[in-house]
């Protein structure tokens, strides 16, 4: 039997510290920026949105266990790039500005996404 072969992680337009918007689930219509993005599962993580509880316990003497809020992950699917002139999240398009060099358009008027 052969072993699956492994392949790359997919590539996403959506990159850590873009600014995005949900437009899905019980987030919906909140923005934040990404704190990371995790490609083989198709997810990211958004500051301050889908909070989650942690509960810790004191690993060394003197030190506090509780629960820690931390962020959840959200599908990829639910989140679109936020266009500061649209003032709203929006579908990018790549556009070939040099050799090797990509920015992202915001489909709707044409202005670059950072």
């Amino acid at each position: 039997m052969k072993a699956a072969a492994k392949t790359n992680p997919p590539k996403f337009r959506i990159k850590k510290d873009d600014q995005v918007q949900v437009i899905a689930g019980k987030a919906k219509g909140e923005m934040g920026p990404v704190l990371r993005v995790d490609a083989e599962r198709r997810r990211v993580y958004v500051k301050g949105l889908n909070l989650q509880q942690r509960h810790t316990k004191p690993r060394r003497a003197g030190e506090k266990g509780g629960i820690i809020p931390m962020e959840g992950p959200l599908h990829i699917s639910n989140v679109l790039l936020y266009c500061s002139n649209c003032k709203r999240g929006v579908r990018t398009r790549l556009k070939v500005v040099q050799k090797r060099v990509k920015n992202r358009i915001c489909v709707k008027c044409g202005e670059t996404i950072s």
